[in-house]
């Protein structure tokens, strides 16, 4: 049986892990540039000290973008079963399972594998207000939706 809530839980999981790392990240980008010694070769001293900040500026742009992700994903939460597809279902298809929330990719739990996909992606977009026995065809496959959680 597949668990929609156990789905959403496990997103929430993954990005508050994910964002963690890149705090991490950022904080070594930051003790790297901080110690940085000055030589007799000072451009090489300037090199290193922006490049770490370089560093750590990916990483604070990525620690942003899995912010508003995981702000995104609770404020969706576990949309209630609808007879449409919506942004929050579960859709299980003759294909493979779908969680229509954020772009995370594939992720695994109890064994199944499950794709969390944004409304934004083509294959979201195709979903977006399907019902249960509808099909659509989606790069030369046809998914059914068999049932909608």
């Amino acid at each position: 049986m597949h668990s929609k809530e156990k789905v959403y839980a496990h997103c929430c999981t993954i990005l508050e892990e994910r964002i963690r790392d890149a705090e991490s990240a950022m904080n070594t980008a930051q003790d790297d540039s901080n110690s940085e010694t000055k030589s007799s070769a000072g451009d090489k001293y300037e090199t290193g000290r922006a490049m770490a900040q370089l560093e750590k500026e990916r990483h604070a742009r990525r620690k942003a973008t899995l912010e508003d992700m995981l702000i995104h994903l609770r404020q969706t939460g576990c949309a209630f079963s609808m007879e449409c597809i919506v942004e929050g279902s579960l859709v299980v298809t003759n294909v493979g399972l779908y969680f229509l929330s954020v772009g995370l990719g594939s992720i695994e739990l109890e064994g199944q594998t499950y794709h969390c996909l944004s409304l934004q992606s083509p294959f979201g977009q195709a979903l977006l207000g399907l019902e249960e026995g509808d099909e659509v065809d989606f790069r030369g496959r046809s998914h059914e939706i068999l049932t909608i959680l």
